[in-house]
């Protein structure tokens, strides 16, 4: 049952450890209580937007589709909106009123820069993770990487 359809607006029961890969992803989109911090999901929306359009998966002039990541994320307008208005606010995305969300045009310095930022700040975090990480989440961890590993191996090569 989607958030949307609920009338109670609790969610439902937890599914098991072992998940589909969409079900992975909209969890990874969820709020995660971890040590006592809650993330936003609209800054979950905010990280997966902010990379694509870096990374340039999301090509500069890209239409972001609201409703259609309503849809696939399973998430309601609020959350895609305000991450939108942060990205805006960045320069990553340009939103223009009644016509929509695009892809900024990134340049090669600041991409440059986002480079050696990222370089530095995922350093230092994967060395947070891992003097932090418990056996549990490392053993969630394996699991992830166990399906992930099973979908790559079905997927046909050309």
């Amino acid at each position: 049952m989607s958030r949307t359809a609920s009338h109670s607006g609790r969610r439902p029961p937890r599914e098991p450890v072992r998940r589909s890969l969409l079900a992975v992803w909209r969890s990874a989109l969820a709020g995660i209580h971890n040590r006592g911090v809650c993330v936003r999901l609209s800054e979950k929306v905010y990280s997966l937007i902010s990379e694509r359009a870096v990374m340039l998966e999301l090509p500069p002039s890209a239409v972001i589709d609201e409703q259609l990541l309503t849809e696939r994320l399973d998430l309601g307008r609020t959350p895609i909106r305000e991450a939108s208005q942060h990205l805006d606010a960045e320069g990553l995305v340009t939103v223009v009123p009644r016509r929509g969300t695009f892809v900024s045009d990134v340049s090669i310095t600041n991409l440059q820069k986002t480079f050696e930022l990222r370089i530095v700040l995922e350093s230092w975090f994967a060395r947070l993770a891992a003097e932090r990480i418990t056996r549990d989440e490392l053993d969630q961890i394996k699991l992830v990487l166990s399906d992930l590993n099973d979908v790559h191996d079905a997927i046909p090569l050309p």
